[in-house]
């Protein structure tokens, strides 16, 4: 493996736990899995980005050419409210309007800083709002309070 290691813990109240990452991915993938959801390793969001890879700067056009169900902003380092205030002030392009997630209003900001940005046990937490993103109806009420937004 050429990634960093980090030890994710997770604190119990009758006592203290270690959470081996490796074993959490491949337990969430058989959770999904068995819920149904169809995990799409070689989709064109590829295009956005390598497997295993630095986040890497993307372009409009490369977003419009994937077209994405949904659009999940998570920038890294901010906290929610300051992720919104960056987008507000973000252009859209002409092809906005036309992307399938703005039509289905399904773009939404989440507090990149508290959930996805450094490892540590709060990681569950960012794991439990991206369910209730991605099934609403399954998930509802298991995301952080106040930890996402939908956006225009």
């Amino acid at each position: 493996m050429d990634s960093p290691l980090a030890l994710g813990g997770v604190w119990h109240r009758d006592g203290g736990g270690v959470l081996d990452p490796v074993a959490l991915a491949y337990g969430l993938r058989r959770a999904v899995l068995a819920l149904g959801v169809r995990i799409c390793e070689r989709s064109p969001v590829g295009r956005l980005g390598s497997e295993g890879g630095r986040s890497v700067e993307t372009s409009w056009d490369a977003v419009r050419d994937v077209d994405p169900e949904m659009l999940i902003l998570m920038p890294c380092g901010f906290h929610l409210e300051d992720g919104l205030e960056q987008w507000a002030r973000t252009p859209r392009p002409a092809s906005w309007t036309g992307l399938t997630a703005v039509r289905d209003s399904r773009v939404f900001c989440v507090d990149g800083s508290a959930y996805f940005s450094r490892p540590g046990p709060r990681v569950i937490d960012g794991v439990e709002l991206l369910a209730e993103l991605f099934d609403p109806e399954g998930s509802a009420g298991s995301a952080p309070f106040g930890s996402w937004v939908r956006v225009d």
